[in-house]
């Protein structure tokens, strides 16, 4: 889920699809999810404050996870656009 839907605000569907695409990029690219939690509500503020790491060693370009990078930004107005 995005940030806008786990702290519980408005939010626009364009910016969230792009938030989901910039999710399955990452786990098809590094093997797992970028956000972990001990419980759910763990998980829900990692995502709200957009807190991750790539994975020790992954092979992911410079490129490819600045790419990234903009896709999981926490402000939807903010993120990537599909244009």
């Amino acid at each position: 889920m995005c940030p806008e839907i786990v702290q519980r605000r408005d939010y626009f569907g364009p910016p969230t699809d792009i938030w989901a695409t910039g999710i399955l990029f990452f786990a098809m690219l590094c093997g797992k999810f970028p956000f972990k939690g001990v419980d759910t509500k763990d998980l829900y503020k990692q995502i709200a404050k957009g807190i991750y790491n790539f994975p020790e060693g992954s092979k992911v370009s410079g490129e490819t996870k600045t790419f990234l990078m903009k896709l999981l930004v926490v402000n939807p107005v903010a993120r990537f656009t599909a244009t």
